[in-house]
């Protein structure tokens, strides 16, 4: 199955520029830190506009000497070529326009190379499903000219895949028996959270860990699956930014998501799957 904009390197997300220049910032950005929480206001030149003069200031407070021009060169880069325009995809026979400042540069450019002459969309593999997405909570925007600077930004939803039609993965039910009969997590939910039951896993000699399957349904009574590890375990304190991981199928509804946000997030799991969901629904023409 090929899912379009996702990939390994955590730092292909900004939209709007080329990828040349992109990786101009990378070097400079990896060098930041995880996880960071706070945000930081426009400061320094008179002559720096808002987007360069916020790039500014959070490389001087995180950032090696050596390295900070490079961001701030990276700032001017996303200014110039940022934009919120549609970008209009069909999949599986229906039309999607997605604002290009929730796309990443690599999912832009996996896109070219389905690139319909005469057309005005570009037409994916009825296998191929929607990636390289990024909301930013609480709002759920897109990138925006500021938000893009810290690339382990705790408040940023990474959407790797939304597809429709043609589901060949398992569905959740069958992940969790599959589960269930190899003896790997516990029988019934040890423990709960927001809503949520949780399932922990299971050590060979029958000893807890803190990684956690999580079941619970949506308002719309969809089944939700994610599992994570336990929010103020001694196991995600030893992780820079521990991850909820969302994988859902639903063979009945042909539909298969698969995301992931920070632990700090968990208590929000039902307002980002109905938020982000909402939003990319309304994303469809047809």
């Amino acid at each position: 199955m090929v899912i379009l904009g996702t990939a390994n390197c955590p730092t292909s997300h900004v939209t709007g520029i080329t990828r040349r220049s992109f990786g101009v910032g990378c070097a400079a950005v990896a060098m930041t830190g995880c996880g960071r929480r706070e945000q930081f206001a426009p400061t320094n030149s008179t002559s720096d506009s808002p987007t360069v003069a916020h790039a500014r200031s959070f490389a001087e407070q995180h950032m090696p000497e050596k390295v900070r021009a490079s961001l701030v060169e990276m700032a001017s880069m996303v200014e110039r070529g940022f934009t919120t325009a549609p970008v209009r995809v069909r999949i599986a026979g229906h039309l999607y326009e997605v604002p290009a400042n929730y796309l990443s540069p690599k999912a832009q450019a996996d896109l070219k190379a389905y690139a319909t002459t005469g057309a005005k969309h570009f037409e994916l593999p009825a296998s191929t499903g929607i990636g390289g997405l990024s909301f930013f909570w609480p709002t759920l925007e897109g990138f925006s000219l500021t938000n893009w600077v810290d690339l382990w930004d705790r408040r940023r939803i990474n959407y790797r895949t939304f597809k429709v039609e043609n589901i060949n993965s398992l569905p959740t039910e069958q992940v969790m028996e599959r589960l269930h009969t190899a003896g790997v997590i516990e029988a019934r939910p040890g423990i709960s959270r927001s809503g949520l039951s949780g399932y922990r896993w299971v050590t060979p000699d029958g000893n807890f860990q803190d990684r956690v399957e999580w079941i619970g349904r949506t308002t719309e009574g969809r089944l939700f699956h994610m599992h994570s590890l336990i929010p103020g375990s001694a196991a995600a304190h030893q992780v820079p930014n521990p991850l909820c991981i969302v994988d859902m199928v639903d063979v009945g509804k042909r539909e298969e998501v698969f995301y992931n946000f920070s632990l700090d997030l968990f208590d929000h799991w039902l307002e980002i799957e109905r938020g982000t969901r909402r939003i990319i629904e309304g994303w469809r023409k047809d």
